[in-house]
């Protein structure tokens, strides 16, 4: 290797190591989850999960004894989604795989 090659690699080496000691505080403060605040059990026989508004797009189902992580509650006043609803997460775990699903689902679905 030449004196220059070695003078490059040496130098994109520690600013790739430099990079990475001061970006990585700052990905991680960044990547704080939201925090739930309580968690409900499903009493319905299933519900839908909708996302990004209460009433829009279906993404997924939640059934009887699935427990959903609420980090917040709307009441909507007009429209197909008229009612209370929380917003919140699905975690749910097959094998060795976790799927999360995050959403807004009826309140009526959970056990009071």
């Amino acid at each position: 290797m030449t004196l220059e090659l070695r003078r490059t690699a040496l130098a994109a080496t520690a600013v790739a190591a430099l990079a990475g000691s001061t970006l990585a505080p700052l990905a991680s403060a960044n990547a704080a989850p939201a925090k739930h605040t309580r968690t409900l059990t499903v009493c319905v026989k299933s519900a839908y999960i909708d996302a990004p508004a209460p009433g829009k797009l279906f993404v997924g189902t939640i059934f009887k004894g699935n427990h959903f992580h609420v980090d917040r509650t709307v009441h909507v006043k007009t429209g197909s989604a008229k009612g209370v609803s929380h917003h919140g997460t699905r975690i749910a775990t097959e094998g060795k795989r976790t799927y999360k699903t995050t959403g807004w689902v009826k309140a009526s679905a959970f056990c009071a």
